[in-house]
């Protein structure tokens, strides 16, 4: 646990690195952008699942009809 801890140091004091906190400002700002994509994508997969859906539907319909 020591050697864990003292490994994670090395190098750095402790301090995170100017590389770091960088790219998680970089993150940060694009988050939002992140969200909204990801929110886009589900939207679009709801309509194809809702999509197949109805149509699984109207062919249970036509197949009850028939019998």
């Amino acid at each position: 646990m020591k050697e864990d801890l003292i490994r994670k140091d090395s190098g750095t004091g402790g301090k995170s690195q100017a590389g770091e906190a960088a790219s998680t400002v970089q993150i940060d700002e694009n988050q939002p952008n992140q969200e909204e994509q990801l929110q886009q994508l589900v939207d679009e997969r709801v309509k194809e699942i809702k999509s197949v859906a109805e149509k699984v539907s109207v062919q249970l319909s036509i197949i009850a009809e028939a019998s």
